[in-house]
């Protein structure tokens, strides 16, 4: 059954979602590694053999994962809690550094970006849920900031 705790968690979530989405993309890789303005949708995402181990551990959490999103495609990831499927994503938002292989984005490896390059080209959206404690009139100003008292009721 479908809650208003949830329809509220979603609403509030869907927000946000619109205010990414919304945003212009301004990133684009020029031949020295660095950004400039153009649409990032543009370039494909190529990850080849990555290898990512976390410190302290001798188990990888990825091992070899190859795959492609063509320019202006879209990926789910989709598996078991611990499969890595954020730290996937982490590396391929350029959060962190593989052991072994390469993302690309066109043909440039983030591996040759610093940060701020990789954050100018990537968006990552988290499975983490926000917990809002105010009033729910905050929450809903999320969608309507300009709404008045009277029209929140």
């Amino acid at each position: 059954m479908f809650t208003f705790d949830e329809a509220q968690k979603s609403g509030a979530s869907l927000t946000r979602l619109v205010g990414v989405f919304s945003e212009p993309s301004e990133a684009r890789l020029v031949g020295d590694g660095s950004v400039a303005t153009a649409d990032i949708a543009s370039y494909p995402v190529t990850v080849r053999d990555l290898t990512f181990t976390y410190p302290g551990s001798e188990d990888p959490v990825l091992r070899g994962v190859t795959l492609s999103i063509p320019a202006g495609g879209s990926l789910a990831l989709v598996g078991a809690t611990g499969a890595g499927k954020s730290t996937l994503a982490a590396l391929i938002a350029g959060i962190g550094r593989p052991q072994a292989g390469s993302v690309r984005i066109g043909s440039h490896d983030l591996a040759d970006t610093d940060e701020a390059g990789a954050r100018a080209l990537v968006s990552i959206l988290t499975q983490e849920t926000h917990v809002f404690s105010g009033p729910l009139a905050d929450d809903l100003r999320l969608a309507a900031p300009d709404a008045s008292d009277d029209k929140l009721r």
